[in-house]
Order: C-alpha cells, then structure tokens, then sequence
C-alpha cells in the first residue's frame, strides 16, 4: 500500500435540501473517520464531534436509517419534512411505503 494508506481521513457530507414525491426532503449527511498510526489529534478532535452531537442532538425519527438529526433539521422534520437516506431513493412503491411512515396522511 501507498503512504495515502498510511494517512488519516476524515470527512464531512453534508445534508442537502430536495424534494421527493413533491414534499420537502432532506438526504443524511455524515461524519467518517479513519485514523492509521496512531493520529492521535484528528481522532481526539472527531472523538469530540461525536460526543457532542450524541449529547446534544435527537437520535434519527426513521430508526431505520439510525444516526442522528440535528436541532434544525429536527424542528424541519416535525413539521413535516422528509428524511432520506444519504442519496434520493427513487420512486418505488418499496420507497413510497418506507417514507410514508414517517408522516402518515
């Protein structure tokens, strides 16, 4: 393996606003860490991020994607907005029932 094996990575994807089915939708964002060597400040610092958000943040309403929701994105779920996965599940009948239980009409 090359020296990028060898290195820390730690990465951000953030949320992002759409719609799907017409109804407001927001897809997963998320935190990743791999740390190698012992890179003791990158995994002290995402050590922190996590605990924070554990503390400080709702734990996922569709229990089946797991996570977390953070305090906006939370209030924008409870009034009606949609939560998806990290990508747009395309419109299936499998889909329309799963995303359905989250604000039954």
């Amino acid at each position: 393996m090359g020296s990028a094996a060898q290195n820390a990575v730690f990465e951000l994807s953030l949320s992002d606003v759409t719609t799907w089915e017409g109804r407001p939708a927001l897809t997963q964002g998320r935190i990743y860490g791999v740390f190698r060597n012992k890179q003791a400040e990158f995994e002290k610092c995402y050590e922190q991020i996590i605990r924070y958000i554990r503390r400080h943040w709702r734990k996922n309403p569709a229990t089946w994607m797991g996570g977390y929701v953070g305090p906006a994105a939370s209030e924008w779920f409870d009034r009606g907005g949609l939560l998806l996965p990290n990508y747009i599940p395309p419109i299936r009948k499998d889909w329309i029932q799963r995303l359905g239980e989250q604000h039954p009409r």
